[in-house]
């Protein structure tokens, strides 16, 4: 019998999710069934999770859903602290017990999460909101309004790479060697990658450099390995100057700030002579 047939019947129902969750080349397969269930070539695991319902209104902002795990999930728990460094995607199927054919219910990202008793309650909004979110539109401004390495900056942040090995880490605090061979404060702003995870380059002085929240996995590998061992890349930073687009990645051509901006606005009211 088809999911149609058996949806529509009075009572030949007995309905079951199929939740899948993707975060880079991680997944995790869970079903609301009381047992194991085999469907695609995958086993999906029963777990006492739960969602709320599934709403459709003329805001996609707020169709979001809520999903209720136990703490001890091994899913959930990375969202306890910080976030994942990568978007974690879900895909919901809805099907009915001893039938083989599931669809797809409902789609989208985790966008929020926060401990509850003995529950850990995750957000997560419908992909349909990316389609209809407005991006940030350019701005009149004195400095650069483009992020580095982006589209509009242009820059290829590979020709910048600078590898180096780790020799300390202390929380979000890195020691890396190849970081003394430019002046202090030339990574502030830019870039340290480990494997999927980037983060942000807060401070500069010497090999020592901050980040804007510590890499955890950073961490337990240099635990395991020592000092020397792991590898990092680092990438400079930039202040979205003039002065530093032209002398430091000769890139002026990319520049999207309009440094001469008159200090005083010609309809204030007030002469401008």
């Amino acid at each position: 019998m088809s999911y149609t047939s058996i949806e529509s019947s009075k009572t030949s129902g007995k309905p079951v999710f199929l939740y899948e969750f993707v975060q880079g080349a991680a997944s995790w397969f869970y079903t609301s069934s009381p047992s194991e269930i085999i469907w695609n070539s995958q086993t999906w695991v029963p777990t006492s999770l739960s969602h709320s319902d599934v709403t459709q209104s003329n805001e996609m902002s707020k169709d979001n859903l809520s999903m209720k795990f136990p703490r001890t999930d091994s899913f959930a728990s990375q969202f306890l602290g910080y976030a994942p460094d990568q978007v974690t995607s879900i895909i919901i199927r809805r099907g009915h017990i001893n039938d083989g054919e599931f669809v797809v219910y409902w789609r989208g990202r985790v966008v929020g999460s926060k401990a509850a008793n003995n529950n850990i309650d995750i957000e997560c909004e419908s992909i349909f909101t990316s389609l209809r979110r407005p991006g940030l539109r350019a701005r009149y401004q004195r400095t650069c309004r483009h992020a580095l390495y982006t589209t509009g900056c242009n820059l290829n942040k590979n020709d910048f790479d600078s590898a180096s090995s780790v020799m300390a880490v202390s929380g979000a605090t890195v020691t890396a060697p190849a970081a003394a061979g430019a002046a202090n404060g030339w990574w502030i702003g830019g870039i340290l990658e480990y494997g999927v995870s980037m983060r942000l380059i807060t401070n500069h002085s010497g090999s020592l450099l901050t980040l804007s929240r510590p890499i955890e996995k950073l961490t337990d590998d240099f635990a395991i390995s020592g000092a020397g061992v792991l590898m990092i890349s680092i990438y400079p930073g930039c202040d979205r100057s003039r002065e530093t687009c032209t002398n430091k990645f000769a890139n002026y051509l990319n520049f999207g700030g309009f440094p001469w901006i008159p200090t005083k606005n010609p309809l204030g009211g007030s002469s401008i002579v």
